[in-house]
């Protein structure tokens, strides 16, 4: 210690050599510890200065910081970008978060096991990171579904906030308040995200809801690995390695169990069992009944028991025997507000042939065939297909997922042949399939074999190769024509793909009419309200029609006489509803701007202007 005070004075002298001579002559009047003090600090000041380079110092510093920060924002860019091409790929954000986080951690263990600076114990330092490990974790699976969920540039944009939030955590967690520019500072950040979440197409709520989440427990993490760093002297590095550890730990039971969820929501029994299995190896309070029961499985039998994603008769008794009604629909046509063109259509394809069929087959065309209707959700395909049978009094039955899919080993395929066998037994049939994309998915999409053998029987079914279609009318609907597969759409099959848009503004005008039928109202101008609700659906229709209801009910609830809905009303309710079909549209548009193979969506191109 005397030794380098020793130092210290003697590099102070030689500085003061240099000073001018009144500084000079003013130190000498000071007491001896004020230039033991003086001295010592200006060594090391001219240390600082030799080391570093003098009076670039600081401009260095700051391209170095510079370069930091360009380097850190161009591979978050690249990251997202990767992370959205394999989300497409795989789906699965859990799983995805789960596997990042595990490659962070195996970087950092295989780092401090070759030599790299790190921790004296690993599971001392992951035990006292966990509060940070939490808030990593977090962070990163909400990142995960927001990338997942919405448009890379959404979540990238509401990204940008995360300052913000680490500012106001830091202030309500640990009382520090950053001086007033900095938070001025933040302002265009705020402003900027603002106006660019209001503006973009590809706006997805839970994508926005993620991010801002994402943030959240961003700011979270930046707080407590700051009071982390400041109470254990540890380095950053070997922090970050002992959070994203205990973050891995914690979320691999978790995330396989929600992977088998879905797994098991669309039919993949195989991958389903497999997930679950490997979270209750990992922690076993996550075993479920209601999922063992579901699965067909029980907590002492093996994912060995599974064959092509179906599970083997665990049970004595037969799976319950398949059953649906067919209906006799009495809406028809003259039920449907608007969509003159598609009603035309299926008159040509499926209604003029039933009517006339002698002159169909002097032409050597058969009587039935199918179509496909897509377009967004609540905008009126399962109730066209509904008066399709009604136009032509036949049968009618509507097939979901969920009479197709069994998770006993072949009955599914048995399932769907009885569907197309009860139909042609009471043709004239329309077979409505609604969600047709949860059952013909492409097959080169699919890890399952048993998922493409359905697709298979499917298309035998379509084809009739063993048994005769005439009189068989099949109608299917989605919302994602763009993961229905290719071989679906040839001749013989859904050969007629139609795009079924919201209504037009005669289509609502006639909707919102139809639907104030027999109801208290005056004084509406439904022509008015037509062109105030562009873009809407019929579901969005029927929700501005409750909501007015409903405002009206609560003065007539008081009076005990019925209020008439006004226009007013219903232009109140419309204002603040936002039609649900924008959210549609932004995916769609990608897929007709760069999918559009033989002009498959060129009426979403049409509907948009964009063509």
């Amino acid at each position: 210690m005397t030794k380098m005070r020793t130092l210290l004075l003697l590099l102070a002298s030689a500085n003061a050599l240099e000073q001018p001579r009144g500084k000079a002559t003013k130190a000498i009047r000071t007491t001896k510890a004020d230039v033991e003090a003086v001295a010592i600090t200006e060594a090391l000041q001219n240390i600082k200065l030799k080391v570093t380079g003098g009076a670039t110092t600081g401009l260095a510093h700051r391209l170095e910081v510079g370069a930091f920060f360009g380097g850190w924002y161009a591979l978050n860019i690249y990251y997202n970008i990767i992370n959205k091409k394999v989300l497409k790929t795989v789906g699965l954000p859990w799983l995805v978060s789960w596997a990042q986080l595990v490659i962070g951690a195996l970087y950092a263990m295989v780092g401090w096991t070759i030599g790299r600076p790190g921790p004296s114990s690993v599971s001392a330092a992951v035990k006292d990171a966990w509060p940070v490990a939490v808030a990593h974790c977090g962070q990163q699976v909400t990142t995960v579904i927001s990338l997942g969920a919405g448009a890379v540039s959404m979540t990238h944009v509401v990204k940008a906030l995360e300052p913000l939030f680490s500012a106001a955590v830091n202030a309500v967690v640990r009382g520090e308040i950053l001086p007033l520019p900095v938070y001025a500072a933040l302002i265009p950040v705020v402003g900027g995200v603002a106006v660019a979440i209001a503006t973009d197409l590809s706006f997805n709520p839970l994508s926005f809801s993620a991010a801002m989440t994402s943030n959240l427990f961003s700011g979270l993490r930046a707080v407590l690995s700051k009071a982390n760093l400041e109470r254990t002297k540890q380095t950053a590095p070997e922090l970050f390695g002992a959070a994203t550890i205990g973050a891995a730990c914690i979320l691999a039971p978790l995330a396989f169990l929600v992977a088998a969820r879905i797994a098991f929501a669309e039919g993949d029994l195989r991958t389903a069992v497999h997930h679950y299995k490997t979270a209750i190896d990992l922690d076993p309070d996550l075993q479920d009944e209601v999922l063992d029961d579901q699965l067909g499985i029980g907590p002492l039998e093996s994912t060995s028991e599974i064959s092509e994603g179906r599970v083997r008769f665990t049970h004595d008794e037969e799976p319950p025997a398949f059953d649906i009604e067919i209906e006799r629909p009495k809406m028809t046509f003259a039920d449907v507000g608007g969509m003159d063109d598609l009603k035309e259509e299926i008159r040509l394809k499926i209604i003029y042939p039933l009517q006339n069929p002698d002159l169909y087959e002097a032409y050597g065309k058969k009587i039935g065939g199918g179509i496909m209707m897509y377009g967004p959700p609540g905008c009126g395909k399962t109730h066209l297909a509904r008066a399709t049978a009604g136009e032509i009094d036949a049968g009618f039955l509507s097939v979901g997922i969920n009479d197709v899919l069994d998770m006993w080993m072949g009955n599914s395929e048995k399932n769907l042949h009885e569907l197309f066998e009860k139909a042609r037994r009471n043709s004239p049939c329309v077979l409505f399939f609604d969600e047709v994309d949860a059952l013909g998915g492409r097959r080169s999409d699919m890890n399952s074999g048993s998922a493409r053998q359905i697709i298979n029987q499917f298309l035998a079914e379509m084809d009739g190769v063993q048994h005769s279609n005439d009189g068989l009318l099949v109608l299917s609907a989605t919302n994602a024509p763009w993961h229905v597969d290719a071989a679906f759409r040839r001749p013989g099959r859904f050969d007629r793909v139609i795009f079924v848009p919201p209504p037009d503004r005669p289509g609502r005008a006639e909707i919102l009419q139809w639907m104030c039928q027999s109801k208290p109202v005056k004084d509406i101008d439904f022509q008015y309200l037509a062109k105030q609700t562009d873009k809407f659906s019929g579901a969005d229709l029927k929700a501005i029609v409750d909501v007015a209801i409903e405002s009206k009910l609560g003065e007539a609830m008081k009076t005990g006489k019925p209020v008439p809905v006004t226009g007013k009303d219903l232009s109140q309710a419309a204002a603040r509803h936002k039609p649900t079909t924008k959210e549609w549209f932004a995916s769609a548009r990608n897929y007709a701007l760069y999918a559009n193979e033989g002009g498959l969506y060129d009426d979403i191109l049409k509907f948009l202007d964009m063509k």
